[in-house]
């Protein structure tokens, strides 16, 4: 939507949805100001950026206008934190497993056929099952049959 705005100057196009989410998470969103939440300098040629202790921090609540209110921004963050921790949880289960993405039908079980008891009719739920036609004999006399 914000990328087909007309009234949004064509500078600040394209945005994308982690530019929003970036923005959601600053303060100011909500009207906060916030300065000085993060001290930098160099250490060993390297940049290095802390946290300053809380009593360190300019905050001015009411600063101004929110583009959204903290109740709305709580709801929203709530929401975020949810998914958040519910794709940790998958990202951990999937570490733990042995890799594979689909469990076995029964343990030991070997599978001729890729997608047998995986594949179910749309109409009926029945789980669809691999069936083959009767054997035939090729010209260079071989057997063979056809599995659909």
């Amino acid at each position: 939507m914000f990328n087909e705005d007309p009234t949004v100057p064509d500078v600040f196009k394209p945005c994308y949805d982690q530019s929003v989410n970036y923005w959601f998470q600053q303060p100011i969103c909500y009207g906060e100001l916030v300065c000085e939440e993060h001290a930098t300098g160099v250490v060993d040629d390297r940049r290095v950026v802390e946290k300053n202790p809380a009593d360190e921090v300019l905050r001015v609540p009411d600063f101004c206008e929110p583009l959204v209110s903290r109740a709305v921004r709580q709801a929203v963050q709530q929401i975020r934190s949810a998914r958040s921790e519910r794709a940790r949880r998958a990202r951990r289960a999937k570490q733990q497993s042995d890799g594979k993405q689909i469990a076995a039908v029964t343990p030991g079980l070997a599978l001729n056929y890729l997608l047998s008891g995986l594949v179910r009719c749309g109409h009926c739920n029945r789980s669809m099952l691999a069936s083959s036609s009767p054997a035939y004999t090729t010209k260079a006399g071989g057997t063979k049959r056809y599995v659909g």
